[in-house]
């Protein structure tokens, strides 16, 4: 769900701004851990590393252990700053591999 607010942090489809439900990666990555059920649920991170090639896809890291991927390039490079929403998450080897969708690119 989309919490629209004035002076946040990501962008929305009216302009108006989004506070995501993580506002880093650390952040994220703590609720992963925890348990959190996080599909659904809006992430900003900044981009440490890039893998066109991983075996999952398009591989946009961020965290110790968060590998967003796609299949697609989503044109980004080592410091975006990105807000994604979260469509599923699965552990591999204790790493999380996370499909996401673009909300915000910085």
């Amino acid at each position: 769900m989309c919490v629209c607010l004035e002076g946040a942090f990501a962008s929305c489809r009216d302009n108006k701004k989004i506070v995501p439900d993580y506002i880093n990666e650390e952040l994220y990555e703590t609720a992963l851990e925890n348990g959190d059920y996080t599909t659904g649920k809006t992430v900003t991170f900044t981009v440490c590393d890039v893998k066109p090639n991983s075996m999952f896809g398009y591989n946009v890291c961020a965290g110790k252990h968060l590998n967003f991927v796609a299949p697609t390039n989503p044109d980004v490079v080592i410091g975006n700053k990105l807000t994604v929403r979260i469509l599923a998450v699965r552990s591999v080897l204790k790493s999380w591999i996370i499909d996401y969708e673009l909300i915000s690119k910085e």
